[in-house]
């Protein structure tokens, strides 16, 4: 059953409303890791929550990648927001029941933290002045579809 539920979150992700988000056949080309973001040891806990690195879009900066995660609940497999950087790590640090993760961007440090409002992890901070009006429009493009 964790499977069945996983895809279906995995659908909702891929699209945005009755439209594809993500080509189709992206999640062939995607990354997939397994890792705990809740409280408590990791290997006492089953299954684990899956973070998708997604392929990169044609005008993408090599720097900037979308990653997508699926969170495991004593309900099932909930879509768990999306995070943006050039890499993932995720800290011991617990907000709301929940590890915090951090990514890297241009030199700076981004902050990622489960709001409970929301249900969803989403990003702590200001808006970096850095990214290019590209940048700004594709996040502008994946903060609509939620």
């Amino acid at each position: 059953m964790r499977a069945q539920e996983t895809g279906y979150v995995v659908s909702e992700f891929l699209r945005y409303g009755s439209d594809a988000f993500y080509p189709a056949g992206v999640l062939t080309h995607s990354k997939v890791a397994a890792v705990w973001l809740g409280m408590g040891r990791a290997h006492d806990r089953e299954p684990s929550d899956l973070i998708f690195r997604m392929p990169r879009f044609e005008d993408q900066a090599p720097d900037f990648n979308l990653f997508e995660l699926v969170l495991q609940t004593s309900l099932g497999a909930v879509y768990g927001g999306w995070f943006f950087g050039d890499f993932l790590s995720v800290t011991d640090e617990i907000e709301f029941c929940h590890r915090i993760v951090l990514s890297e961007f241009r030199g700076e440090t981004l902050r990622f933290a489960y709001k409970p409002s929301d249900g969803r992890y989403g990003f702590v901070g200001d808006m970096l002045s850095n990214l290019s009006t590209a940048e700004v429009r594709m996040l502008a493009k994946s903060r609509q579809k939620f």
